[in-house]
């Protein structure tokens, strides 16, 4: 039984630190890794009651109740990783590999070097690594994998301070509908719709590259 225990919290203990480094520092997404991530809950679970009810004097109903709560909970974690996981692979659709698609509908495609800042349920925000001039984010609505609309900014040069900004917001169109652009130019707390011809030149001038 000694031996048992000590394997089992060596075990735990590997596992929690595989754990922390693909999840929390690489945050790798893979179906087989979900897959194994939730047998060696259900092992370490299932080995935790076993030397629970070897070493313990309770009886027999209190540890078949803690092992129910432990697979209740543990299915409840189950479904949200794999609810996370078939949202993040439906999200990653429309990361750089829709670009092409991007490209056809004159949309500012996502950038080699950015990276996801954040995500939640219906959405996914890209973000330039540096806050400098040019292309800043992406934010990109989704909702049941559809894509709705995204929203990009490009910062300009302050003038006088004043800060100054290009957004372009792509309303996605469903079914036969036709998709739309949208061009806003803001300075300061002032937002006014410009066309893309005026898009254009302001990029022109400021020497920025516009990625559609």
């Amino acid at each position: 039984m000694k031996k048992i225990n000590i394997f089992h919290k060596c075990f735990s203990i590997l596992f929690l630190c595989l754990w922390v480094y693909l999840d929390i520092y690489l945050k790798f997404q893979s179906a087989y890794w979900l897959i194994g991530k939730c047998i060696c809950i259900f092992l370490i679970c299932a080995v935790a009651f076993f030397i629970r009810l070897r070493q313990n004097n309770e009886s027999i109903w209190s540890s078949v109740f803690a092992l129910l709560m432990c697979f209740f909970l543990l299915g409840w974690y189950e479904y949200q990783e794999i609810t996370k996981y078939n949202r993040d692979v439906c999200q990653d659709k429309f990361g750089r590999e829709f670009n092409s698609r991007r490209r056809s509908l004159c949309v500012p495609e996502i950038p080699a070097d950015w990276a996801i800042e954040d995500r939640d349920r219906f959405s996914v925000v890209w973000q330039r690594k540096a806050h400098t001039i040019g292309h800043q984010s992406k934010y990109i609505s989704i909702d049941k994998c559809v894509l709705k609309y995204e929203d990009d900014s490009y910062n300009l040069k302050p003038f006088d301070t004043i800060k100054r900004r290009v957004t372009i917001n792509t309303q996605y169109a469903r079914g036969k509908g036709k998709d739309s652009l949208f061009y806003h130019y803001e300075v300061g707390d002032n937002t006014r719709s410009i066309s893309k011809k005026q898009a254009d030149s302001i990029f022109d001038a400021e020497k920025i590259r516009k990625d559609y």
